[in-house]
C-alpha cells in the first residue's frame, strides 16, 4: 500500500506545478506593455496604455514593471488574465 501513496503524492506535486498562478514572472506568464504612462497613483494606478486609460492595482503588477508613481513612463507587466479583463489584449 505504501507504493500507492507515492504516485499519488507525485501526481499531486505535478498537478500543483502545472496549476501555479499566472503572476509568477514576466517571462512566460506575463504580458509586457511598453510606453505606459502613470496618470495617478495610490491604491489603484490610473495608466494610459496606448489610447486607453485603465485602472491597475499595484499588487497585480508583475516583475519587470518599471512604473509606480504619477508621471512615470515605462513598462507595465500584467498577467494575461488581467490584461484581457482590462481590454488590453
Amino acid at each position: 500500500m505504501g507504493d500507492c501513496a507515492e504516485p499519488d503524492a507525485d501526481s499531486a506535486n505535478s498537478a500543483r506545478s502545472v496549476a501555479r498562478p499566472a503572476h509568477w514572472s514576466a517571462g512566460r506568464w506575463g504580458i509586457p506593455l511598453d510606453d505606459v504612462q502613470v496618470l495617478s497613483d495610490g491604491v489603484i494606478l490610473s495608466c494610459r496604455v496606448g489610447k486607453k486609460v485603465v485602472s491597475v492595482p499595484p499588487r497585480r503588477m508583475l516583475p519587470g514593471t518599471t512604473i509606480a508613481h504619477t508621471g512615470d513612463r515605462g513598462r507595465l507587466v500584467l498577467s494575461r488574465e488581467l490584461a484581457l479583463n482590462l481590454g488590453l489584449i
